[in-house]
């Protein structure tokens, strides 16, 4: 909070460093009606990538509570660090070939691809390998697909009203998964609750990304 107000508080009060009097004016007021129903097919849209990087920063632990070694867990986590610098190149590509919300759909797809290896392969240190190398797309999903997804909901211009908004979301999504990921390890004594709701949340992520892509196409 003490570093973000500050920061908030300048990006709204200080002038643009480019541009003239003109293109500013084309940017929305913030007096205009927000779109609720977008806000919230656009935050449902995101949060199956925030939970991801939830999981995604918790994978030498959950490597540890299956039997492996920190060597194997940060083994993973690098995996993880190759795949996300990998996919958000990849991510962006797509997004450009097919449209933002076909390639934000495929990409949650190769997430829970990587999220089944994980409860159903874990006796498999290649395939966990594997599977963190795939699973790495949930950063392009949190990072990229923020600004990637709001340009497509909202337009290019309207974006700029919106984006601090989904970013404000997604960091409080992640902030209550954090806790919630501790309680529910050790409540169950096991990971597999955690990756049950991340799949789930992400079906839902897709479920809203279908809907927004049907609404683009209208």
């Amino acid at each position: 909070m003490a570093l973000t107000i500050p920061g908030l508080l300048l990006m709204f009060h200080r002038p643009a460093p480019e541009g003239n009097a003109l293109e500013r004016e084309k940017i929305p007021s913030a007096s205009g009606r927000i779109k609720v129903g977008t806000v919230v097919l656009v935050a449902v849209a995101l949060i199956g990538g925030s939970l991801g990087v939830t999981f995604a920063v918790n994978i030498s632990m959950f490597a540890q509570s299956i039997g492996y070694s920190l060597t194997v867990g940060a083994s993973m986590t690098t995996m993880i660090m190759i795949g996300n610098v990998c996919s958000k190149f990849l991510y962006g590509l797509f997004c450009d070939k097919v449209g933002v919300w076909k390639a934000t759909v495929g990409a949650l797809v190769v997430a829970m691809a990587a999220l089944l290896c994980y409860l159903f392969a874990a006796g498999q240190t290649v395939v966990l390998f594997a599977a963190s190398l795939l699973y790495g797309c949930v950063y392009a999903l949190s990072v990229v697909g923020i600004s990637r997804c709001c340009i497509a909901a909202y337009g290019q211009q309207e974006s700029k009203r919106y984006l601090g908004v989904h970013t404000c979301i997604n960091s409080v999504v992640m902030a209550g998964a954090s806790l919630l990921v501790g309680v529910l390890v050790d409540g169950f004594g096991s990971f597999t609750p955690v990756l049950l709701t991340v799949v789930g949340c992400m079906l839902c992520s897709m479920a809203a990304c279908l809907i927004l892509n049907k609404r683009q196409a209208q």
